[in-house]
């Protein structure tokens, strides 16, 4: 593998992201991709008609291949095999209806703020405040 902007020979996507980050710093991993990798314009898009939204850049080896963050949450599919996965492993459709997943909640928030729910949490409440504030 080859850095196409000196003809460096690298060994693998880690020596060549460490190598642009010491040697051509005014390159970003996704501005080198974008610019020497990338496949064709549609990649880094979403999969979905009318969506203009880009898809995740997930590091040097590219971006996330199939569909923006807002879609794959909304995909009915995507909710499908989450609810179906959630179901064989814990017999619940969601996962936070698991007994055993909200004992541990409570336990960690227990841990963390010395609450059984982070919204009981000082922390967490000034936490709240001051990002409304901001907004």
């Amino acid at each position: 593998m080859k850095c196409q902007i000196c003809d460096k020979e690298v060994l693998n996507f880690k020596s060549l992201s460490s190598h642009l980050r010491y040697n051509h710093k005014q390159y970003s991993s996704k501005q080198y991709y974008d610019l020497f990798l990338k496949k064709d314009n549609k990649e880094g898009n979403c999969y979905l008609k009318n969506c203009l939204n880009q898809t995740k850049y997930i590091g040097i080896h590219g971006y996330n291949r199939f569909c923006c963050f807002s879609h794959a949450q909304l995909d009915e599919s995507t909710q499908n095999k989450i609810e179906q996965t959630n179901l064989k492993n814990t017999g619940f459709k969601y996962i936070s209806q698991d007994p055993k997943i909200k004992k541990k909640k409570e336990l960690t928030n227990l841990k963390n703020c010395g609450e059984t729910t982070n919204l009981k949490c000082q922390a967490t409440k000034d936490k709240i405040i001051q990002t409304n504030r901001q907004t």
